[in-house]
């Protein structure tokens, strides 16, 4: 019986500050989600502290995620994403007041999803 990979914990910081951590097998598939402006879009849309996740100017960079951070994705202390086999939480506490928050949540789930990928 073959085993599957295990997955690891990355982080997507925004001029470093680390926002959003998800699971993914491989670091190549973990950049394919940095990609374009979907996500900077998706994460613009969102607030923490009244301010935007992310604007037009921000630098966004992925890496591991540090064991703080793994545990605030296995807690989903902030808000969580699950869909199929994507799992992602937010590492800051974000805004609830924003009327568009699930449906945000829900494009991002998207993001980790592409279809006819693996």
């Amino acid at each position: 019986m073959r085993e599957s990979p295990s997955l690891s914990v990355f982080a997507v910081e925004v001029d470093r500050r680390p926002a959003f951590a998800f699971a993914s097998k491989t670091h190549v598939a973990a950049e394919a989600i940095l990609k374009g402006e979907e996500l900077r879009t998706k994460l613009s849309a969102l607030k923490s502290g009244g301010a935007p996740l992310c604007d037009d100017y921000g630098i966004m960079r992925l890496r591991l995620a540090r064991p703080a951070e793994r545990e605030i994705y296995e807690d989903r202390r902030f808000g969580r994403i699950h869909h199929n086999e994507f799992y992602g939480a937010f590492l800051i506490e974000l805004d609830r007041d924003a009327g568009s928050l699930d449906h945000v949540l829900a494009e991002l789930i998207d993001l980790g999803n592409p279809e006819g990928s693996d």
